[in-house]
């Protein structure tokens, strides 16, 4: 009887190349010396990693984020020596539309690396998710006081901090093994769409075009990355005037991008593999930018180190007064300046310094750390860009932008959740009502959690948040 090992290499070859992960490369080459001897060979062994991270769907959105990154790397090389990036320096906006149009057909050997790095970094990202102490500290989490701003719950940021270095540093976290293949996939795919769509943004934001309709065109591409509506609008999104969109200070928490032109197919016709998606993206960037985050910066102490004298106008008031509102601004606005890498990284490093760990630490120039990241430019056309019309773009995406997105793929319907609006005001309680009980399980739910949530969603939002019913006014 004819035997697999007996097969020739370049069926073997083949046999690798057809897998869906690196893990499953490891894990056949572990199996004899036979399939191993087939990776010996560098040459081969980069050609079937290449294959791999082009032809397999969990790898989906690393063509895009790969030619991003590249210019993400350029410009932060400029803020490094030049913390303010000027019209004529900005990127072209035709550079990023070719960014957005790449193929699995441009990985290079180098992309290969770096999809890699990113592979382990999800590993250990979803080892703390699925820790049950921290994954209890995120479910309990607030954010903030929402009528002072001020740092809430300091004592789960500490806590969790002391737990994040043995959570990362052990073997699960490379390989998670008690995690199903599944949910390692759908957890990664997450990551990288959250990733890819804020670094479009960040890139975005840093784009010079020759009219307002290219860079308003451009402008749509980057949302159509994670909105339904726009996947299925050819035209140009309708931009809402400022005098309609209170309040128009991008320093705000309730700062929102304007509201987009209603699409409502019926319910039945929005895909239910998009629904989920789109859920499983609010439940990662919650979890990395509205928790995690914290975790480096709990306080106004632990951040005021962080920032560059440059910014006291943007994060300060005049003096250097470092206030609990300016906090909440700072952290909010870290998501258009960190990666969901160097949030783990720095999560970790403030890990090690609470637990008298060495190595890694967290930088010692702060200041310099985020400056290259653009931290200084937010205030230079970065954060929105006004149109003299009186029109803007806002370059970054909020929890309740995410939060609509759901609720459109739930009802089919547009639902702006505009806080200063009383029925706003009454769907976004809902909505976070709902919520509390998806976080710390949404990336592990099976497929009748899903819909469980949608069935409350749903009732939620239509009837006004559990222990409110009856209630019209908020």
């Amino acid at each position: 009887m004819a035997s697999i090992l007996s097969l020739p290499p370049e069926l073997k070859i083949e046999v690798f190349s057809n897998l869906e992960d690196f893990d499953d490369v490891a894990n056949l080459a572990s199996t004899c010396w036979s399939f191993q001897a087939v990776l010996t060979h560098e040459q081969t062994q980069r050609s079937i990693l290449k294959r791999i991270v082009s032809n397999s769907p969990v790898f989906a959105h690393d063509a895009k984020l790969a030619r991003i990154q590249d210019q993400t790397s350029i410009l932060h090389k400029h803020y490094a020596s030049n913390p303010r990036l000027y019209e004529e320096e900005r990127l072209d906006g035709s550079v990023l539309s070719q960014c957005l149009d790449a193929t699995s057909s441009s990985i290079t050997d180098a992309d290969v690396v770096a999809v890699h790095r990113r592979w382990r970094t999800s590993h250990r990202l979803q080892s703390l998710y699925v820790d049950p102490h921290i994954s209890a500290l995120y479910s309990a989490d607030k954010e903030f006081n929402e009528e002072t701003y001020a740092p809430v719950n300091q004592s789960g940021l500490f806590e969790a901090r002391e737990r994040v270095h043995s959570c990362v540093n052990q073997p699960e976290a490379l390989v998670p093994k008690s995690i199903d293949v599944e949910h390692r996939h759908r957890f990664y795919r997450a990551l990288t769409a959250i990733h890819l769509t804020l670094s479009a943004h960040w890139l975005l934001s840093r784009t010079h075009t020759d009219t307002w309709q290219e860079l308003q065109t451009l402008f749509d591409s980057v949302w159509s990355l994670w909105d339904w509506r726009a996947k299925q609008a050819p035209a140009p999104s309708v931009i809402t005037p400022l005098s309609e969109t209170p309040p128009t200070d991008p320093r705000s928490p309730l700062f929102q991008a304007p509201l987009r032109s209603p699409i409502t197919p019926p319910p039945q016709q929005i895909p239910h593999e998009d629904t989920r998606n789109v859920i499983e993206m609010l439940e990662l960037y919650n979890f990395v930018y509205t928790f995690l985050l914290r975790v480096v910066f709990p306080d106004t102490d632990a951040t005021r180190p962080w920032l560059p004298r440059a910014t006291d106008n943007l994060f300060t008031e005049t003096g250097g007064a470092f206030r609990p509102y300016h906090w909440s601004f700072f952290v909010r606005s870290c998501d258009r300046i960190l990666s969901p890498s160097d949030v783990l990284d720095l999560a970790v490093a403030a890990s090690n310094q609470s637990s008298s760990h060495d190595s890694p630490a967290l930088p010692d120039d702060k200041v310099a750390y985020l400056t290259e990241r653009g931290a200084i430019d937010l205030d230079h056309g970065t954060s929105s860009t006004r149109h003299p019309d009186g029109v803007y773009l806002d370059w970054c995406i909020s929890e309740r932008e995410l939060a609509e997105c759901v609720w459109r793929r739930v009802s089919g319907g547009e639902v702006p959740m505009n806080a200063q609006l009383p029925m706003g005001r009454r769907l976004w309680l809902a909505f976070r009502a709902v919520w509390a009980g998806a976080r710390g399980k949404a990336l592990q739910w099976e497929e009748r959690d899903y819909w469980t949530f949608v069935r409350d969603l749903e009732d939620a939002m239509m009837n006004g948040p559990p222990g409110a019913r009856g209630s019209t006014t908020d």
